[in-house]
């Protein structure tokens, strides 16, 4: 079950529920290796999950919308180069 600060976070971001059990998956084993790694390495200042979900897991997640559009833009610019055509 997806803790309720991720949710949260995830719908602060806008990102459509849809998406949410996929990230969940993804975003929950991301976590455990993070911990792992962390414990062994100390590789980021958080060692608790809640601190993983917001220092690193939705902060890392915040620019996305702004990832997208700029892929939308150059992939327009693309496109839309003489007579290349790229199909995607």
């Amino acid at each position: 079950m997806m803790s309720n600060i991720l949710k949260q976070g995830l719908e602060n971001l806008s990102l459509p529920e849809s998406d949410y059990p996929l990230l969940e998956e993804k975003l929950r084993l991301y976590m455990k290796e993070l911990l792992l790694f962390n414990a062994a390495y100390d590789l980021v200042g958080a060692d608790n999950e809640k601190d993983i979900i917001i220092h690193h897991l939705l902060d890392s997640l915040a620019g996305v919308h702004h990832i997208e559009k700029l892929f939308s833009e150059q992939q327009d610019t693309l496109l839309s180069a003489g007579n290349l055509r790229i199909n995607v």
